[in-house]
């Protein structure tokens, strides 16, 4: 089979992407399939970028997980994996997701949405009053945790404020305090199946870029040492939150348990990481699957057999 790798990108997941994209690349090959490689931040991608039997997407964040990348692939005819332009731009936007996992019911921090530009301080203070005593502040849309932080007074909130969302969006929600737990879907065999919850434990203030990039400085456990009762809600959520999303072949979704045992929806991941000691990849292995039995699964969510998919 002769596939496209897209991979790198002009956003700040680009290290990541590539990251992925390498891991993959040697996994595709040793399949079998003749890979070329694509960096999503060529000026000439659109034109440089060929017939294939199947496009392999390792692109996170801005341009490559927000469905503008999808998009162009559907205009060019270029059958991908993975989700759509709908279900991708929706996911990468958290205001939308987290809309969402309340209208399905799902539990997920309190939340507030600032559009970019200046922020009154008397705004500050009333967010701050709000969701205090710990504040959680994150870019609308971006993952890797890249421009987030926490704040445990006004003034620090306002400082991140004027930082994180000076050219963009951001969302400030309410910390909870718990354990990172993500849940992996992945369909196999046109089934949809969730892989094991995966629990992160780490040092850091939060499961930040440099802890979720470097190995040492985290810990997986997998399948998550959680109750039976929440991790049945989270394979629950997770199922509902993909259908509902129009996902397609695979996703991760986030989540805090707290002491209590009590889930707490964080965001969708359309296109996770896929280096082959990362979350999904570990998720897979606890299910049974080598990494490249999971990359030739993957394979087979190709939308080459769709004639559209929003």
């Amino acid at each position: 089979m002769l596939i496209n790798l897209i991979t790198g990108g002009p956003g700040p997941e680009r290290e990541g992407s590539l990251a992925s994209g390498r891991d993959v690349k040697r996994a595709l090959e040793s399949l079998g399939h003749k890979v070329v490689v694509f960096d999503l931040v060529s000026p000439k991608f659109l034109t440089e970028v060929h017939d294939c039997d199947v496009a392999f997407l390792t692109t996170h964040g801005w341009f490559g997980e927000d469905g503008k990348l999808q998009g162009a692939l559907d205009i060019l005819g270029i059958p991908y994996l993975g989700s759509g332009s709908l279900a991708s731009a929706t996911a990468m936007y958290k205001p939308a997701t987290l809309r969402l996992a309340h209208l399905l019911g799902i539990p997920h921090p309190r939340w507030r949405l600032l559009e970019a530009g200046p922020v009154k301080s008397e705004t500050t203070g009333e967010i701050y009053d709000e969701l205090e005593p710990c504040i959680f502040i994150k870019p609308a849309s971006g993952g890797g945790s890249i421009g987030a932080g926490i704040a445990q007074s006004a003034a620090k909130l306002a400082s991140m404020i004027a930082t994180t969302q000076r050219d963009q969006p951001c969302v400030v929600s309410e910390y909870i305090r718990g354990t990172d737990v993500t849940v992996g879907i992945l369909e196999i065999n046109g089934e949809l199946c969730c892989l094991p919850p995966l629990a992160t434990y780490y040092d850091a203030p939060f499961y930040d870029y440099d802890v979720k990039h470097t190995t040492h400085l985290r810990r997986h456990e997998c399948p998550a040492a959680i109750p039976r009762e929440t991790a049945k809600r989270l394979e629950h959520h997770s199922r509902k939150l993909f259908q509902m999303l129009l996902c397609r072949g695979f996703a991760r979704f986030d989540y805090i348990v707290d002491r209590q045992g009590r889930e707490w929806f964080l965001e969708a991941n359309t296109l996770p990481g896929l280096s082959e000691a990362g979350n999904f990849a570990t998720m897979a292995a606890s299910y049974g699957m080598s990494y490249s039995q999971l990359i030739d699964t993957m394979l087979e969510t190709s939308s080459a057999a769709l004639s559209y998919q929003p």
